[in-house]
């Protein structure tokens, strides 16, 4: 490092930033303990820096097991590092090829709290009655992106999201109870795959798949919305969308 660099060089928010990187790239949530033997601090300045980051919801805390994960916070600014990146654009041709193969649309989107927000789309003339446009924010709890990505959330995260009410009901298959919305969310998490069925409007049915970058993070969630009586088997569906992340991802890397 520069000597320039060493004189601007903030060492707490260095710390903080060692704080986020580790809980980045932890299998799972992390003790003080843990995170203070990792980074060879001190466990009070650790501390500090965990509680400081959980007021901005970078990072949020497990209770009874007093654990730490990274909060919504951190998506948010994914969601914003995204939106500034050449995602959607890279994104788009894969998307048309896919959704022309399977003559199905194919969409691409981030989460934003309670809401899916497309950043890509691919459509098909055969999609019935939803208007999406790119921008189009739907409700996480009812879409297959939406739920998708929720389960990348630490289930006390996905319980914030609906602190203030339960999720809107829009058909009688909606999940409305927020209980059962995240032992659904478990087993998609399981899945690595996402299915709804008539949940946001009657007659349509999607999957969705996550975009991982090389470090396994989920950088978005992709999607094929059909209508219901043209449904294919979700078991063939999925590995299509899954090479078509793996494509995306591959070009990113690449640089396209």
């Amino acid at each position: 490092m520069s000597p320039a660099a060493r004189t601007y060089r903030i060492d707490v928010l260095t710390r903080a930033l060692d704080v986020l990187d580790h809980l980045g790239g932890a299998a799972g949530p992390q003790s003080l303990s843990q995170i203070s033997a990792a980074l060879e601090l001190d466990r009070t300045r650790v501390f500090r820096i965990l509680e400081t980051l959980r007021e901005r919801g970078y990072v949020a805390r497990t209770d009874p097991a007093k654990t730490y994960a990274l909060g919504p916070a951190v998506l948010g600014l994914k969601t914003q590092a995204i939106a500034a990146m050449s995602v959607p654009e890279i994104a788009l041709p894969h998307m048309r090829a896919l959704s022309m193969r399977l003559q199905d649309s194919i969409s691409l989107g981030v989460l934003e709290g309670a809401y899916v927000r497309y950043v890509a789309r691919a459509p098909f003339r055969r999609i019935i009655s939803t208007e999406i446009d790119i921008g189009t924010a739907l409700p996480a709890h009812a879409t297959s992106m939406g739920k998708l990505l929720l389960a990348q959330l630490p289930e006390d995260d996905v319980r914030a999201v609906y602190r203030d009410g339960p999720p809107q009901r829009f058909t009688p298959r909606t999940i409305t109870d927020v209980d059962e919305l995240v032992a659904h969310l478990r087993a998609i998490r399981e899945r690595d795959v996402a299915v709804v069925e008539e949940e946001l409007e009657l007659g349509l049915w999607g999957i969705a798949v996550p975009v991982r970058d090389g470090s396994g993070t989920v950088l978005a969630a992709l999607s094929a919305s059909v209508p219901l009586a043209r449904r294919p088997d979700a078991a063939e569906l999925a590995p299509a969308l899954t090479a078509c992340a793996e494509r995306i991802v591959a070009d990113l890397a690449a640089g396209h």
